[in-house]
């Protein structure tokens, strides 16, 4: 079985960047490219999960000047180029290639565009309980990049490896209360009580 990760691998390397050379050759050495999301990026794909999310897919991440001027004129073009099966399976209805700006790319997964040592940007909308920014912090650190020659992206994403002293207190913290509320909590103090009964 061909797994996700060398369809979106090879939809890139063998289609997406020889079609940026041809016919926008003055970004395709600017860009960056690959995958961050979808079990495929953990290896993780079976045939059970090729109902979504799945297969030709790839994001391209142009710096801010590229993506204003080419971003629109690149999405049509690939919208109308991008071939319709990619190694046997048909690529997904929407298209599945993404193009957007490094500064909006971190701004959507993580909710601002720099990392910062304030720790209110941080704790703003970064639901801990539910781990909806760190799942994305994850998804991004985890993820396949194809190709990143200017290595900007590589870069910007080294900058988010680390949380501030603050906010990595604050996540032991509720780590702690975890193993707490789950173990002692749940398992000692009832699970067992009712075991007994």
């Amino acid at each position: 079985m061909i797994t996700g990760l060398e369809m979106a691998s090879s939809y890139f390397t063998e289609w997406g960047y020889p079609f940026l050379v041809q016919h926008f050759p003055s970004i395709s050495e600017r860009i960056a490219a690959g995958i961050w999301r979808g079990s495929q990026i953990f290896g993780a794909d079976d045939e059970l999960s090729r109902d979504h999310g799945w297969g030709a897919m790839f994001t391209l991440v142009l710096t801010e000047a590229d993506f204003q001027s080419t971003a629109e004129r690149l999405e049509q073009a690939l919208q109308k180029n991008a071939p319709t099966a990619w190694k046997g399976f048909p690529t997904p209805s929407d298209a599945e290639i993404i193009v957007t700006s490094i500064d909006q790319f971190f701004q959507d997964h993580v909710g601002f565009s720099q990392p910062t040592d304030d720790s209110s940007q941080w704790l703003e909308g970064f639901h801990f309980r539910f781990g909806t920014r760190e799942t994305e912090l994850y998804l991004i650190r985890h993820g396949h990049l194809f190709y990143d020659m200017l290595g900007e992206f590589t870069t910007r994403r080294e900058l988010f490896l680390k949380y501030p002293r603050e906010i990595r207190l604050r996540r032991i913290n509720q780590e702690i209360l975890n193993v707490w509320h789950y173990g002692q909590y749940n398992f000692i103090a009832r699970l067992s009580k009712g075991m007994i009964r």
